[in-house]
């Protein structure tokens, strides 16, 4: 028997780690399927492409939900994902100087 696996809309969303300075990506699963709680996953650093991290994740869900698998999908298409990138890339290393970074829910499907 073959199971398909839930497919998730997630938008992009960037952060700074107050410990390293880093900038890192995340997918921000908005509304669960199996808990309806938000879910971040990481979506590498700053300068790699988040969307080569769009795969098929486990959720976070809390320990009163089994919570389960799903497949992280954005339906920019790769072309407007990549001026995307670095138009929020240029904005973050803008904002160097400031502690948290948070980039406008982009690519939501609402």
């Amino acid at each position: 028997m073959i199971l398909a696996i839930q497919h998730v809309q997630v938008y992009l969303d960037a952060w700074v780690s107050s410990a390293s300075g880093k900038y890192f990506w995340d997918w921000v699963v908005e509304i669960c399927p199996y808990c309806g709680g938000e879910h971040k996953h990481g979506g590498g650093y700053i300068h790699e492409n988040p969307f080569d991290a769009l795969s098929s994740r486990r959720s976070h869900c809390k320990s009163n939900h089994p919570g389960g698998d799903y497949l992280l999908v954005n339906e920019m298409y790769r072309e407007q994902a990549e001026a995307f990138i670095k138009t929020k890339r240029a904005s973050v290393r803008a904002k160097i100087n400031r502690k948290f970074v948070c980039i406008p829910k982009i690519g939501r499907g609402k």
